[in-house]
C-alpha cells in the first residue's frame, strides 16, 4: 500500500485530498505492475479512537485495468492494518521499553 509522505495530520490529509487528489494516484498497480491505474471511488476508514471531528476518514481508491484489483494509498498519518496513530503506538512501544505494562 503507498504511502504518501508529508502529510503528518487528519486535517492536512483532508485538505491535500480535497486541493491535490492526483497525488494519491500510484505509479502503478502494485499487484501487476501496469500504470494507468484510475479512481474507483473512495472508502471511509475510522483513523483514531479519539475522533475529533474528523471520523470516518475517506481514503481514495483506484483500479488496475489489467488485473481488475483495487488499491488505495494512505497519507502519511494513518498507519496501514493499525487502528491507533502512530504517535499512540509510538508511546506504547517506549512505555513498553521502560518496563510498563
Amino acid at each position: 500500500m503507498p504511502i504518501l509522505a508529508g502529510i503528518h495530520t487528519l486535517g492536512q490529509h483532508l485538505g491535500h485530498l480535497q486541493s491535490h487528489a492526483e497525488d494519491y494516484l500510484p505509479d502503478q498497480c502494485p499487484s501487476c505492475g501496469r500504470a494507468g491505474l484510475w479512481c474507483h471511488g473512495y472508502y471511509t476508514r475510522r483513523s483514531d479512537r479519539e475522533g475529533h471531528g474528523q471520523n470516518p476518514i475517506p481514503i481514495p481508491r483506484f483500479r488496475c485495468p489489467r488485473c481488475r484489483r483495487t488499491c488505495s494509498s494512505l497519507p502519511e498519518c494513518i498507519p496501514p492494518r493499525r487502528w491507533y496513530l502512530w504517535a499512540v503506538q509510538e508511546l506504547l512501544i517506549r512505555l513498553a521499553l521502560l518496563g510498563y505494562s
